[in-house]
């Protein structure tokens, strides 16, 4: 085989490479969005509303994805996982005692988040407080009905 068609297929062979990780990439975002589409109305609603104030956050502060990966997460300290343990013993006793709310709640995910020092933990520790701030905001938008 020459020269120019080793090329050849080797550009094509990335081309190909780059074009399935687009499609990967594609599928996961369809499936995410089919999710929010398969929500009840209120979690779509807030799911939805949140989505809007991420653009506008974009909008007014531009976004430096550069810089953006390099700024530092600022967890996992020992005084983060001593809170951690503070937040969870109290939302348990608040609980107990009939006196729990969603604030409690939300104060102990993002506390368990703030005591995360690797990406992947952390990352679903952030995915629980927001879940809570789009219950809690169902919760809000039910009791106008």
């Amino acid at each position: 085989m020459s020269e120019e068609l080793k090329r050849e297929r080797d550009t094509y062979l990335a081309n190909l490479t780059t074009t399935q990780a687009r499609c990967t990439e594609l599928l996961e975002e369809v499936r995410a969005l089919r999710k929010i589409l398969d929500a009840p109305p209120h979690e779509a609603q807030a799911l939805a509303d949140i989505s809007y104030e991420r653009r506008r956050q974009d909008a007014k502060w531009g976004v430096d994805w550069a810089k953006l990966t390099e700024l530092a997460n600022g967890t996992g300290s020992d005084a983060q996982r001593e809170d951690c343990i503070e937040a969870r013993a109290t939302c348990d006793e608040r609980f107990a005692a009939g006196a729990g709310s969603f604030a409690l709640i939300l104060l102990e995910e993002v506390s368990e988040a703030l005591a995360e020092s690797d990406d992947a933990a952390l990352r679903a520790e952030l995915v629980q407080a927001a879940a809570v701030c789009v219950k809690w905001i169902e919760a809000i938008d039910r009791r106008s009905e």
